[in-house]
């Protein structure tokens, strides 16, 4: 706990210093009130936003940057992302995509990083209306480079690492966007249903 009350402390002290225009003590006195004082869940966020806002505006004359850049320039932590799945043809929103928990995390740990997505289990009426079917994510495959690589599951969750993907930088938004096919395939017990290609596209900000 100590050691997470330095990290945190030397973050926001240095945030301070960069934005606020304090000095180093005052920066140094300003962080340990924060720290002491906010909820856990509170300055996670705050020191998760104060390394979104170095890289922002690191790559703020870019238009394009590729995952290993992204991780390397994030602070160690777990970043929320909004993401949306599609359909192939990208006309309309995939069912695939209430098969997961929303939001995503991004972990970032030593420089690498990798997208975590948590399914859940899902209610599908069958066309006869007679029928309701409940499944859950069997399996998900990741296209790089034209191959399509089996996702690990990792403690109930798929794990997509970022190091190949491109993502797209929009400054006016502030926002960067990357988007990867992917192939999901559903589990409902004795009813066979066939794997499934669709977009994966993720929004960080």
């Amino acid at each position: 706990m100590a050691k997470r009350y330095k990290y945190d402390i030397n973050k926001l002290s240095k945030w301070l210093q960069d934005s606020a225009d304090f000095n180093e003590e005052q920066a140094y006195q300003e962080a340990l009130l924060l720290v002491l004082t906010l909820s856990d869940e509170t300055r996670r966020k705050l020191v998760t936003n104060t390394s979104k806002e170095k890289l922002f505006k690191l790559i703020a004359n870019v238009k394009e940057i590729s995952g290993d850049m992204l991780s390397v320039n994030l602070d160690d932590g777990e970043y929320s992302f909004a993401f949306t799945v599609y359909k192939k043809d990208r006309v309309g929103i995939s069912m695939a995509n209430e098969g997961f928990y929303h939001p995503g995390v991004l972990e970032i740990k030593q420089g690498y990083g990798q997208l975590i997505l948590k399914p859940k289990e899902v209610e599908h009426v069958s066309l006869s209306g007679k029928m309701v079917l409940k499944g859950k994510l069997e399996s998900l495959k990741y296209e790089i480079e034209n191959q399509f690589i089996s996702s690990h599951f990792i403690r109930g969750n798929f794990v997509i690492p970022i190091s190949k993907l491109r993502f797209f930088y929009s400054k006016e938004e502030r926002m960067l966007q990357a988007s990867i096919k992917i192939i999901v395939k559903v589990d409902v017990g004795i009813i066979h249903i066939p794997e499934n290609e669709v977009i994966l596209t993720i929004i960080f900000k």
